[in-house]
Protein backbone atom coordinates (compact mmCIF):
# COMPACT_ATOMS: atom_id res chain seq x y z
CA UNK A 1 0.00 0.00 0.00
CA UNK A 2 1.30 3.54 -0.91
CA UNK A 3 0.59 6.31 1.15
CA UNK A 4 1.04 9.87 0.16
CA UNK A 5 0.76 12.74 3.23
CA UNK A 6 0.41 16.23 2.07
CA UNK A 7 0.71 18.62 5.89
CA UNK A 8 0.13 21.38 3.77
CA UNK A 9 -3.02 20.43 3.23
CA UNK A 10 -3.82 18.31 5.81
CA UNK A 11 -4.87 15.31 3.78
CA UNK A 12 -3.61 11.66 3.01
CA UNK A 13 -3.96 9.23 0.08
CA UNK A 14 -3.34 5.66 0.38
CA UNK A 15 -3.89 3.29 -2.21
CA UNK A 16 -4.78 -0.20 -2.27
CA UNK A 17 -4.98 -2.03 -5.38
CA UNK A 18 -7.13 -0.21 -7.81
CA UNK A 19 -8.55 1.66 -4.75
CA UNK A 20 -7.91 5.48 -3.44
CA UNK A 21 -8.32 5.76 0.10
CA UNK A 22 -8.91 9.53 1.15
CA UNK A 23 -8.80 11.14 4.35
CA UNK A 24 -8.70 15.02 5.63
CA UNK A 25 -7.22 16.14 8.89
CA UNK A 26 -10.08 16.77 11.45
CA UNK A 27 -8.79 20.66 11.50
CA UNK A 28 -9.50 20.99 7.67
CA UNK A 29 -12.39 23.52 7.23
CA UNK A 30 -14.72 21.85 4.04
CA UNK A 31 -14.79 25.96 2.73
CA UNK A 32 -11.27 26.07 3.00
CA UNK A 33 -8.50 26.82 -0.25
CA UNK A 34 -6.46 23.92 1.40
CA UNK A 35 -9.94 21.89 0.83
CA UNK A 36 -10.56 22.43 -2.44
CA UNK A 37 -6.78 22.15 -3.53
CA UNK A 38 -7.22 18.63 -1.62
CA UNK A 39 -9.90 18.03 -3.70
CA UNK A 40 -7.94 18.96 -7.12
CA UNK A 41 -5.24 16.79 -5.90
CA UNK A 42 -7.03 13.66 -5.32
CA UNK A 43 -8.92 13.68 -8.78
CA UNK A 44 -5.21 14.30 -10.36
CA UNK A 45 -4.09 11.31 -8.36
CA UNK A 46 -6.69 9.01 -9.70
CA UNK A 47 -6.61 10.22 -13.10
CA UNK A 48 -3.11 9.78 -13.71
CA UNK A 49 -3.12 5.83 -11.61
CA UNK A 50 -6.25 5.09 -13.55
CA UNK A 51 -8.34 4.47 -10.07
CA UNK A 52 -11.67 4.06 -10.54
CA UNK A 53 -12.68 2.93 -6.44
CA UNK A 54 -12.54 5.81 -4.29
CA UNK A 55 -12.99 5.27 -0.21
CA UNK A 56 -14.05 8.64 1.39
CA UNK A 57 -13.36 9.19 5.09
CA UNK A 58 -14.50 13.38 5.32
CA UNK A 59 -13.20 13.04 9.32
CA UNK A 60 -15.24 15.27 11.56
CA UNK A 61 -16.46 18.06 9.33
CA UNK A 62 -18.16 19.93 11.97
CA UNK A 63 -20.92 21.69 9.71
CA UNK A 64 -18.81 22.61 6.87
CA UNK A 65 -20.63 22.65 3.42
CA UNK A 66 -19.88 21.46 0.01
CA UNK A 67 -18.80 25.12 -1.77
CA UNK A 68 -19.69 25.54 -4.89
CA UNK A 69 -16.68 25.80 -6.40
CA UNK A 70 -15.62 22.06 -5.66
CA UNK A 71 -18.92 21.41 -6.52
CA UNK A 72 -18.40 22.02 -9.87
CA UNK A 73 -14.52 21.06 -9.59
CA UNK A 74 -16.21 17.56 -8.57
CA UNK A 75 -18.86 17.78 -11.64
CA UNK A 76 -16.17 18.62 -14.29
CA UNK A 77 -14.01 15.63 -13.15
CA UNK A 78 -15.44 12.73 -12.62
CA UNK A 79 -16.06 12.14 -16.06
CA UNK A 80 -12.44 11.83 -16.48
CA UNK A 81 -12.03 9.44 -14.02
CA UNK A 82 -14.36 7.16 -15.23
CA UNK A 83 -15.02 5.93 -11.24
CA UNK A 84 -17.13 2.66 -10.65
CA UNK A 85 -17.71 2.96 -6.80
CA UNK A 86 -17.59 5.38 -4.35
CA UNK A 87 -17.82 4.32 -0.41
CA UNK A 88 -17.93 7.14 1.81
CA UNK A 89 -17.67 6.66 5.75
CA UNK A 90 -20.48 8.52 7.88
CA UNK A 91 -18.86 10.90 9.64
CA UNK A 92 -19.99 12.80 12.86
CA UNK A 93 -22.20 14.85 11.31
CA UNK A 94 -25.61 13.53 9.40
CA UNK A 95 -26.09 16.94 7.24
CA UNK A 96 -22.36 16.99 5.50
CA UNK A 97 -22.86 12.62 4.69
CA UNK A 98 -26.19 13.15 3.69
CA UNK A 99 -24.90 16.43 1.12
CA UNK A 100 -22.51 14.33 0.13
CA UNK A 101 -24.14 11.50 -0.85
CA UNK A 102 -27.22 13.30 -2.60
CA UNK A 103 -24.50 15.13 -4.63
CA UNK A 104 -23.07 12.32 -5.92
CA UNK A 105 -26.08 10.59 -6.07
CA UNK A 106 -27.35 13.90 -8.41
CA UNK A 107 -23.82 13.91 -10.57
CA UNK A 108 -24.69 10.22 -11.43
CA UNK A 109 -28.27 11.08 -12.81
CA UNK A 110 -27.49 14.11 -14.29
CA UNK A 111 -24.26 12.85 -16.45
CA UNK A 112 -26.09 9.74 -16.96
CA UNK A 113 -23.12 8.22 -15.29
CA UNK A 114 -22.77 4.15 -14.28
CA UNK A 115 -20.98 4.65 -10.48
CA UNK A 116 -22.27 3.24 -7.10
CA UNK A 117 -22.18 5.29 -4.04
CA UNK A 118 -22.80 4.17 -0.91
CA UNK A 119 -22.35 5.14 2.74
CA UNK A 120 -20.98 2.51 5.18
CA UNK A 121 -20.61 3.01 9.08
CA UNK A 122 -17.73 0.86 9.33
CA UNK A 123 -14.31 1.46 7.21
CA UNK A 124 -13.98 -2.66 7.14
CA UNK A 125 -17.32 -3.10 5.44
CA UNK A 126 -16.73 -0.31 2.98
CA UNK A 127 -13.09 -1.68 1.61
CA UNK A 128 -14.69 -5.28 1.81
CA UNK A 129 -17.31 -3.94 -0.53
CA UNK A 130 -14.74 -2.09 -2.69
CA UNK A 131 -12.70 -5.04 -3.06
CA UNK A 132 -9.98 -3.64 -1.01
CA UNK A 133 -9.39 -6.29 1.62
Amino acid sequence: METLLNPATLFTYKVRGEVILASWHNDLRAESVEFFDSIKHLIQFATEHNLKKIFIDSGKPAGGILTEDVMLLVQKSIVKIEVDKIALLESSDFHWDNNLFQFLQYLKSYLQLYFEVRLFNSKDAALQWLGAI
